[in-house]
């Protein structure tokens, strides 16, 4: 636990950064919800009893967004690249968030948190750890330009993190495609 609170004393700027865009992101992506879901409130009861399957590409698309964030960071355009999806995917789930809270009123809101959680949370989640494994990757390659060193094993040590942080994303998409739609359907009622 010592080493913990070490580590988020070291970044504390950093997860202060993190915590501000994020509150920004979902405050704006909130507040465009209840102010847009009049619009929005047909499909919205379409959406939601029709809950049965989730798109094939929604795995693909997650997967070709942590690829290229990855593989865009050894031109530094990733790093700003990881801000700008960070920022559209917790807008999404602030925007969710109160679109169903405006139609469906509170249970709405907590079949979207439900929705949420099982959707967008664990792909936030997992760009956040590639995010800061590409800041440690992104400084190894600058040193290795910059000041000549040797530092070969670390970065291959961060891209094959970055490659089981993927394929346990996969696994876990996989598993949301075939029994995420039953899942929600469990929690229907709230709606």
């Amino acid at each position: 636990m010592n080493k913990l609170i070490q580590y988020y004393k070291k970044q504390k700027y950093l997860s202060l950064f993190i915590a501000v865009f994020s509150l920004i992101a979902l405050g704006m992506g909130f507040y465009m919800g209840i102010k847009n879901s009049n619009l929005l409130q047909s499909n919205l009861i379409y959406y939601s009893s029709n809950i049965s399957s989730f798109p094939f590409i929604y795995i693909i698309f997650h997967l070709f967004i942590l690829f290229f964030l990855i593989f865009s960071t050894f031109l530094i355009l990733g790093l700003a690249l990881f801000l700008i999806v960070i920022f559209i995917e917790l807008f999404i789930i602030g925007f969710i968030s109160g679109a169903f809270f405006r139609v469906f009123s509170l249970s709405g809101f907590f079949f979207s948190i439900l929705y949420i959680i099982l959707l967008h949370v664990p792909f936030i989640f997992i760009v956040l750890i590639i995010f800061k494994k590409c800041l440690y990757l992104f400084r190894q390659i600058g040193g290795r330009i910059f000041y000549k060193k040797e530092n070969d094993k670390q970065i291959l040590r961060v891209l094959k993190t970055c490659g089981v942080f993927i394929i346990i994303l996969l696994i876990y998409e996989v598993f949301i495609y075939f029994f995420g739609g039953y899942i929600l359907k469990v929690f229907h009622f709230l709606l």
